[in-house]
């Protein structure tokens, strides 16, 4: 099982989002679980790699631009968004690059404040200096959200966008490096296929946080500085259900978990001695036709669903069972305090294909509204 996330916040609980009125709540609570989330992030120490100067120092800058966009997207047309200002992300040349490659590219008004829901329309969004929501972004990356992150614009990069990286293993470190002009690329990542170039001047080197992490790794360095790191699990954001979706606190019996298949998800293939709920082995698996896949976000959802309404289709769905106290101790444990009555609460589920299928890590959740009983 990929680790980071639920190690470096122990007990951090992320707020993703206003709760339906029903909830009774005025956030929901999404306790950190040794989880590998499903979405990208791309750190290059400076913005003028993709700047239009960046192009004309070093023509490689195009492929390395439809690179990055192709692994974010997994080599398909994508939906990608500029919130900055940076001359490094806002140039033709690079407008031009990914419109070829037969991307959509929209340079956002700065001036409104990115939300989830915005983000979620897109497949990755570019960032350089202008400062941003870091819990919308943590959790964009974390429903299998993009980033392509900039340093070197200037300003204190750590200050700006640590708070963000370090969830992901990642972080800016001070002071600037010293490069300036085109340096030499020696990678064997496919980032940097057909890239022997790039331009720089005076970026903000990158860090690892654990060098010993697979997830996340540095791709370039040159001289000691981190150059170009990367934050990817390769984790498959599976859909999940959880009926009904209330918690009783304490309460007796089992939390009933269903994995939806879908055409992408074929439960088959997932190891059911694998599945965890919030770190709580699963049992009893079934294999049967029962739901349908989740509308939206498969992770970050921001209300409650209605298991009511699901109904089974063509896919088969992997279903399991948890102990529902020992969920609630889980969850307790992990926002180091009790669950209180009406919160609503993200319930993640963990596991991995069968390593015939390649051993990948899966993720999905779910939200439950808590319910505790009187004098409880």
């Amino acid at each position: 099982m990929v680790t980071l996330l639920g190690l470096i916040l122990a007990a951090l609980v992320l707020v993703v989002g206003p709760a339906p009125a029903s909830a009774n709540s005025d956030s929901i609570l999404v306790p950190a679980v040794s989880t590998p989330w499903p979405g990208k992030i791309f750190v290059s120490h400076d913005e003028w790699a993709l700047s239009d100067d960046g192009f004309r120092a070093a023509p490689d800058a195009a492929r390395f631009a439809q690179n990055v966009a192709s692994w974010f997207t997994g080599n398909r047309p994508g939906h990608f968004v500029v919130y900055s200002s940076s001359f490094g992300l806002t140039g033709k040349s690079l407008e031009r690059a990914m419109k070829s490659a037969g991307h959509s590219w929209t340079v956002a008004n700065t001036r409104s404040p990115l939300t989830l829901q915005t983000l979620q329309k897109y497949d990755a969004v570019f960032l350089a200096g202008k400062s941003t929501d870091t819990g919308v972004l943590i959790d964009y990356v974390r429903s299998g959200g993009n980033v392509y992150l900039a340093g070197g614009t200037g300003g204190d990069e750590p200050a700006l966008w640590n708070r963000f990286l370090a969830p992901f293993g990642l972080r800016f470190a001070r002071p600037d490096d010293p490069i300036n002009g085109t340096i030499e690329i020696d990678s064997s990542s496919p980032l940097f296929a057909g890239v022997d170039s790039l331009m720089a001047i005076y970026g903000t080197p990158v860090q690892l946080i654990d060098p010993s992490s697979s997830d996340a790794r540095m791709l370039v360095a040159e001289n000691g500085f981190g150059l170009y790191a990367i934050y990817d699990t390769g984790a498959l954001a599976v859909s999940v259900v959880v009926c009904p979706e209330r918690l009783q606190v304490p309460g007796g019996g089992h939390l009933s978990v269903t994995i939806a298949g879908s055409a992408a998800v074929d439960v088959r293939t997932i190891d059911p001695k694998s599945v965890r709920i919030v770190g709580v082995k699963a049992k009893d698996p079934v294999i049967s036709y029962s739901v349908s896949p989740v509308v939206g976000p498969l992770l970050g959802r921001t209300c409650l669903g209605d298991c009511a309404t699901q109904v089974p289709d063509q896919y088969l769905d992997l279903a399991v069972k948890v102990d529902t106290n020992e969920v609630s101790k889980a969850l307790e444990q992990a926002i180091g305090r009790p669950l209180r009555d009406g919160e609503t609460v993200a319930v993640t589920v963990t596991g991995q294909l069968k390593r015939e299928f390649g051993g990948a890590p899966i993720v999905g959740e779910d939200l439950v509204l808590v319910y505790r009983a009187k004098g409880k």
